[in-house]
């Protein structure tokens, strides 16, 4: 993308404007020029590649120092939780429904799975219909080539904590209270401490990074990519703080709520 062709992007031209109002309004100083720096301040922190990706590191953490596990080994269990997917055609089973975070947790949670002899492989999200996540990552999972009775279904969760109760009750009976959870960096810290608040010890597999090296040049250009980046670290940083305020994180309160 050439440095026009960012800078004549609206979202772009919408901070250039903000920047002006902020110029104008220098004189006399008060609460509106205040306000006015604020609100700019915030849009180039959110709109541009410098805050969405400090947001994204403050979130997934430094790749590089995320700790390898070690391969699975049987009865230890392959968990691959949901990232959405798209549209609730009755007609359409398709596997290309699934989302990019969905698809992307479910091949690399096949691809766990067949390195380890006899190790099983639990899909979880039950979101859509008629055709839920869960089933549609199954199927992917098939294509990949993990044979179906090596695969467990769980699609009745609509959300973590839900994922983390209903897979958290069926770990146990597989003999093992260990759990190799694949999910997206952005998502992985919310999820394992939910399932952790279960009993049960989470070796991590973060995939689907957001987080990117900052280019200086366009480090304080606002763009749609980074809007979004910033929209989904919001929501997550808000998902994990309603966590924490409902006390989902809380050993005795994840049995209370136990959706079973």
């Amino acid at each position: 993308m050439s440095s026009v062709a960012v800078l004549l992007e609206p979202l772009a031209l919408l901070g250039w404007s903000l920047l002006c109002l902020v110029w104008l309004a220098r004189r006399p100083r008060g609460a509106v020029t205040w306000a006015a720096g604020a609100i700019a301040t915030a849009y180039f922190w959110f709109a541009t590649p410098l805050g969405a990706n400090v947001m994204m590191r403050a979130i997934e953490g430094d790749p590089a120092a995320t700790p390898v596990c070690p391969g699975v080994v049987a009865p230890e269990t392959v968990v691959a939780l949901a990232g959405g997917v798209s549209g609730s055609s009755p007609s359409d089973p398709s596997v290309s429904r699934l989302k990019e975070a969905s698809f992307r947790r479910t091949s690399a949670a096949a691809e766990l799975t067949l390195a380890g002899r006899e190790v099983l492989l639990i899909v979880s999200g039950g979101a859509g219909r008629p055709h839920v996540e869960a089933d549609l990552m199954q199927r992917l999972a098939v294509l990949f080539g993990v044979p179906p009775d090596r695969i467990v279904t769980e699609s009745r969760s609509r959300n973590t904590a839900e994922s983390a109760a209903l897979v958290g009750a069926i770990v146990p009976r597989l003999g093992t209270d260990r759990v190799h959870l694949v999910t997206s960096a952005l998502h992985m810290p919310r999820a394992a401490r939910s399932f952790e608040a279960r009993g049960i010890r989470v070796c991590r597999h973060p995939v689907d990074w957001r987080q990117v090296p900052i280019d200086p040049y366009y480090a304080l250009l606002p763009q749609i990519s980074a809007m979004e980046k910033s929209t989904d670290a919001v929501r997550e940083l808000m998902g994990g703080l309603w966590y924490r305020l409902s006390g989902t994180l809380s050993p005795a309160s994840a049995r209370a709520r136990d959706p079973l």
